[in-house]
């Protein structure tokens, strides 16, 4: 759910791009399971994502400033984000920032 949610606010937030879907949402499964600080399935996914050539990073969907961190946090905490909310209740921009910073 988070990995769609992260999906929506990146298309809304920084654009498509040249970056298909699964790519976004590859990264965002990444940001679940760092926000889950599920640490084992984090390193399993990283090493198949650098297998598959899958971003592993921000910084590899274009996103490397500040406000861009900020716009994405604020877009995916929205209590109307149903998606977000039904599996992290009451999460706060800051929680997000914060993951979303462990993936620059």
């Amino acid at each position: 759910m988070a990995a769609h949610t992260f999906y929506n606010a990146y298309v809304k937030v920084i654009g498509p791009q040249r970056f298909t879907h699964g790519e976004i949402v590859a990264l965002g499964n990444l940001f679940q399971v760092t926000l889950e600080n599920d640490t084992a399935l984090i390193n399993e996914i990283r090493a198949y994502y650098h297998r598959v050539g899958l971003p592993l990073s921000l910084a590899d969907l274009g996103v490397t400033q500040a406000e861009q961190l900020n716009s994405l946090a604020e877009y995916m905490a929205k209590p109307d984000n149903v998606r977000m909310q039904s599996i992290f209740p009451n999460i706060t921009a800051t929680t997000i920032r914060k993951t979303l910073a462990k993936l620059i």
